[in-house]
């Protein structure tokens, strides 16, 4: 055989070995981002649950002590800063065997960002009780 009818094939078989790498790599990337990415929302939206269920046990005190009324907290310190929840609470009186009983409704819906932007985060909890 002539030498130089074989030069070549090496040449192609390493553009190809680069471009499988180069893509595997690609690939690792972009699921290591995706991973990064999943676990800071899910830290974010632990802390927003967190924050509404601060925002629900503030609206549940305050209605205890005769104040029902709809208001937004915005927290202003610790990992919650970037945090405000939205609080509404209602309340209806019924009669139940000659005494009045009072029934509040409390919704604290926290969030943190702007909706439509890739970081806006927001959860809601309830609570219906009695006095």
């Amino acid at each position: 055989m002539n030498r130089c009818q074989q030069t070549g094939f090496s040449l192609v078989a390493a553009i190809f070995l680069l471009v499988i790498l180069s893509a595997m790599g690609v690939f690792m990337l972009q699921i290591s981002g995706t991973q990064a990415t999943t676990t800071a929302l899910t830290i974010q939206g632990s802390r927003a649950y967190f924050a509404a269920r601060s925002g629900l046990e503030y609206a549940v005190f305050q209605a205890v002590n005769g104040s029902c009324t709809n208001q937004t907290i915005n927290f202003n310190e610790g990992v919650l800063a970037d945090y405000s929840a939205d609080l509404t609470c209602s309340s209806s009186s019924y009669t139940e065997f000659g005494s009045t009983v009072n029934v509040y409704s409390v919704t604290a819906r926290a969030y943190s960002g702007s909706y439509g932007n890739a970081y806006y985060v927001s959860r809601t909890v309830e609570a219906r009780f009695t006095d």
